[in-house]
């Protein structure tokens, strides 16, 4: 009867050192998969900061570019006007002329 508590014993200690080093390799594993995330993680961090300084620099030639539109627009009035001014000279010229 001892001899079979010894072997029941034994199994048990085994069983739980089994459990204990399964336990490790999972853990281990999950580390693993834990650092690669992390990189991963990292990697996409630093994406989205390139993304994001290209779409600001983007947004500021953006900005840039409609201020040159909105100048040369008024500048496109301005001589629109001054044209219609001096047709309107050229037709009271010619009116007077005849």
């Amino acid at each position: 009867m001892g001899f079979f508590s010894e072997a029941l014993l034994e199994m048990d200690r085994n069983t739980v050192q089994y459990m204990i080093d399964e336990r490790n390799r999972e853990n281990e594993e999950l580390k693993k998969k834990n650092k690669e995330l992390q990189s991963q993680k990292d990697e996409l961090q630093s994406q989205k900061d390139e993304l994001q300084s290209q779409k600001d620099e983007f947004q500021s030639q953006k900005d840039g570019l409609q201020s040159k539109n909105n100048e040369l627009s008024a500048k496109i009035d301005m001589l629109e006007k001054q044209l219609a001014e001096q047709q309107e000279l050229i037709r009271k010229l010619q009116e007077n002329s005849n």
